[in-house]
């Protein structure tokens, strides 16, 4: 098919892919003020923009980027996370499950603009320190990712 559009001018030479998949494969304990989640097993990197040892997304190239983050609490515990776009908060999540005897959980889909260069990270919210996340390597429940819908 891209054959075909290239032949009529209308698909460029090049193409590319952009897209990450990341969770925590093990549990976070007593997460630090504006601690940044790292988040350690990376099972898709597609053009490696995506920093599993800093937890950063790095925009290769200007584009619409779709995001999606996701966080769980275990019984008892809760979590707040901020995703962040080069230092600036652009949203939260947040799960609670103080109280009760089940896990929450809180799951966000957005397109966002970006820049090459941009870098884009989940962190901790204020107020939350020494709070814990779940992490497992069997179930993908503290997840970031991130696809390149279209470049500009």
């Amino acid at each position: 098919m891209m054959l075909f559009y290239k032949r009529l001018g209308l698909a460029p030479d090049t193409i590319q892919h952009v897209a990450f998949r990341a969770y925590t494969s093990k549990p976070i304990s007593s997460l630090g003020a504006h601690q940044i989640v790292e988040y350690d097993n990376v099972p898709l990197n597609v053009g490696n923009a995506y920093d599993a040892r800093h937890g950063h997304f790095i925009s290769p190239l200007n584009g619409m980027y779709l995001f999606s983050f996701s966080v769980i609490a275990e019984p008892s515990n809760r979590i707040a996370l901020w995703i962040v776009l080069n230092g600036n908060q652009i949203d939260a999540i947040f799960a609670d499950g103080t109280g009760i005897n089940i896990h929450t959980s809180q799951t966000k889909v957005f397109p966002v603009l970006l820049k090459k260069g941009d870098m884009v990270w989940v962190r901790t919210q204020p107020g939350y320190e020494g709070e814990h996340l779940y992490g497992s390597p069997k179930y993908q429940h503290n997840m970031f990712a991130a696809v390149l819908l279209y470049s500009l």
